[in-house]
């Protein structure tokens, strides 16, 4: 076999690599984390705000795994607690949570899928908010 055929069948692999490569690409789901991303960066000094509030007071959340349920659970009651464990991996596997006048929210173990969560806490006591965010693996 000559140089050239070398080429060209070096030249036609490539090609059909690449070709792969599009067509892998194409296929793939993109999603947004949130739909209105634009408006909620627009309001993210809220979030900023809320968090320094809960460092300078020393109210974080803490999350624990017991046998029947995850525990998200505050130093004090709150007036209103949201619980977001968003898994970055797919919206479907997403837990929203709200509750009003109380230390925690327990949710069922049945509920979550094994990987990577980011935890979001946001709550208000007397008028003030307070956000917490961390990573977390089931």
């Amino acid at each position: 076999m000559s140089w050239g055929v070398k080429v060209w069948l070096f030249y036609g692999g490539f090609v059909l690599f690449m070709g792969g490569l599009v067509a892998l690409s194409v296929q793939q789901d993109f999603e947004l984390v949130q739909e209105d991303y634009y408006a909620a960066e627009l309001e993210y000094q809220q979030v900023l705000n809320a968090s320094e509030n809960a460092k300078r007071s020393d109210e974080q959340a803490t999350i624990s795994r017991e046998s029947e349920e995850v525990k998200v659970s505050l130093v004090s009651e709150a007036d209103s607690l949201k619980v977001w464990f968003m898994r970055p991996s797919g919206e479907k596997w997403d837990l929203k949570l709200n509750a009003q006048n109380t230390r925690y929210i327990g949710v069922a173990n049945s509920k979550f899928t094994p990987g990577l969560y980011k935890l979001k806490v946001s709550w208000y006591r007397a008028g003030e908010a307070f956000y917490h965010e961390q990573t977390w693996i089931y």
